[in-house]
């Protein structure tokens, strides 16, 4: 019997660790994947519960720094302390347009979390 050939899809990107730019809770990892229109992004967003009075839940944005420097908003989220969330976002970028990933504070779009390719 001849052999087959695969319609599998090469494994995905290791997951990359988002570096924090400011001290918070927060911590993230992202995975670029490759699409035909474009590239999806994968995220995990883990919330430790800080010591200290109990806080609110709070509203991120995920934005995708292109090429040019501009930075595009993907998706936005709301979570609080002790959980965990997987946002997935989309963009017509290409995997190779995309310099850096950024995870944002929405009430004073602050950059809590980087990462560059």
């Amino acid at each position: 019997m001849p052999p087959t050939a695969s319609t599998t899809e090469p494994p995905p990107e290791p997951d990359v660790v988002m570096r924090q730019t400011l001290p918070s809770p927060v911590t993230a990892s992202v995975r670029l994947v490759d699409e035909p229109w474009g590239t999806r992004i994968d995220v995990l967003c883990s919330y430790a519960v800080p010591d200290g009075p109990p806080t609110p839940e709070f509203a991120y944005a995920l934005h995708v720094v292109a090429a040019d420097g501009a930075t595009v908003l993907v998706a936005t989220w709301t979570a609080g302390p002790g959980s965990t969330t997987r946002p997935t976002a989309t963009t017509r970028l290409s995997r190779s347009d995309i310099t850096g990933v950024e995870i944002r504070l929405v009430q004073n779009d602050l950059v809590l979390l980087r990462v560059e390719f």
